[in-house]
């Protein structure tokens, strides 16, 4: 997938994505997470203290859901109006019915 300009507002359907978007932007990985699934103290709280010492807006992220996908809200997701959502085919991506094929 390609994007005309960088995504302002992605939803991360897991919080230990903000590993993979600090490889892509160093300076604020942070800045254009619009909400994530899970809080990443919950997941891996030595990363979290981490980044929140770098980035004290990381405690400012909304949750919209945790590990099960009867947690998620997809219509929470909408109403966030980001750019790009990253989900595993694991958890919240193919196996939440909202995310089904038809």
């Amino acid at each position: 997938m390609t994007f005309s300009k960088q995504p302002e507002r992605i939803i991360l359907g897991d919080s230990r994505y903000i590993h993979a978007l600090s490889i892509l932007n160093q300076n604020d990985p942070i800045k254009p997470v619009a909400a994530m699934l899970s809080k990443l103290q919950w997941v891996d709280y030595g990363s979290y203290m981490a980044y929140q010492k770098r980035f004290p807006s990381i405690a400012d992220i909304p949750v919209i859901g945790r590990s099960s996908a009867d947690s998620f809200s997809i219509e929470s997701a909408i109403a966030l109006n980001a750019d790009l959502a990253i989900f595993s085919l694991d958890g919240h991506g193919s196996k939440c019915p909202s995310f089904q094929h038809h």
